[in-house]
């Protein structure tokens, strides 16, 4: 195994000033950029920048496209953006396998780790979703038993409520018409 990249070893206040910086200057200057880590202790060469830089726009390229990606989601279907995300990791676990012989084979180790962990998080993830539905749907279904019951006491009369008030409860506290 290779060492890690001089941008990689940098610590985290420095390394989030240098994306700052790169951002800023719209992935230019990176002469300017060594220079000025140089002077702050962290001899790093413009090429070792450029190909930092160069990681950054590719992330901030894939960021873009799936936030584009995601406005085209139903926002009625609560399983659209999970199903996306799972999309989106099998793409990459894809991606890092075609590429797993290439010269990069430390860093496709790491992302297939990281992306396994991911996925293991979307699963965990999932799971708790269909359970937070399920609740959901039980709750309101007890809800309108409830509701149907309270109902039918106040057509006969039992009950100290009028229609009126169970139809205004119906629509104002629970939402259903």
């Amino acid at each position: 195994m290779g060492r890690a990249a001089a941008t990689d070893r940098l610590p985290p206040d420095v390394r989030a000033w240098l994306e700052h910086e790169l951002r800023n200057s719209n992935f230019t200057g990176y002469e300017a950029l060594a220079e000025k880590l140089k002077d702050k202790g962290y001899p790093i060469g413009a090429t070792s920048l450029w190909r930092y830089g160069k990681r950054m726009k590719q992330l901030r390229a894939k960021s873009q496209i799936y936030v584009e990606m995601a406005k085209f989601l139903p926002q009625d279907d609560e399983d659209a953006l999970s199903g996306a995300v799972l999309s989106m990791i099998q793409s990459n676990f894809f991606d890092i396998m075609m590429a797993m012989d290439s010269d990069e084979e430390e860093d496709n180790e790491k992302r297939l780790k990281m992306l396994s962990d991911a996925a293991h998080a979307m699963a965990n993830l999932s799971r708790a979703s269909v359970n937070q539905k399920k609740w959901s749907r039980n709750v309101r279904e007890e809800d309108a038993r409830k509701l149907a019951a309270l109902e039918k006491e106040a057509k006969t009369g039992k009950s100290g409520l009028d229609m009126e008030t169970l139809k205004r409860v119906r629509e104002e506290i629970y939402g259903l018409a």
